[in-house]
């Protein structure tokens, strides 16, 4: 997070938005800073260009136990925390760019996943925490 908000104080758009916020606040309504990090409808304001937006697609992206989640829920995980101009566009080339094969769609819309008789001879092989 550090790095993250090194990056933002040394970006020119950043701190000419952040000085527009602080002198024209009515101006301004859905805009907050906080913690000298600009919030967006309480989510984290990043310039478009921000180095980190890659880092935080592929985190967003990934889900706990190594699934790769699709576009829609990817942008949803990312507005929650975050906001740049551009995002739901930036996404959908990440996701896009994807192997195909390590999607969810692809690995349940496969009918080898469904008629592969190896699955069913230990049902509970496959369950684990």
């Amino acid at each position: 997070m550090e790095q993250l908000h090194k990056s933002l104080l040394e970006n020119s758009k950043f701190q000419s938005l952040l000085s527009q916020i602080q002198q024209e606040s009515s101006s301004y309504v859905d805009y907050k800073v906080s913690w000298a990090l600009i919030f967006f409808c309480n989510a984290i304001w990043l310039n478009s260009n921000n180095p980190f937006q890659p880092l935080l697609q592929e985190e967003f992206h990934k889900t706990p136990i190594g699934r790769h989640i699709g576009i829609a829920k990817t942008l949803h995980k990312l507005q929650a925390n975050f906001f740049w101009a551009q995002m739901r566009k930036d996404v959908k080339t990440y996701v896009a760019q994807m192997p195909h094969l390590l999607t969810n769609e692809a690995l349940y819309s496969s009918s080898q996943f469904f008629f592969n008789p190896f699955l069913y001879l230990h049902p509970f092989g496959m369950i684990f925490l």
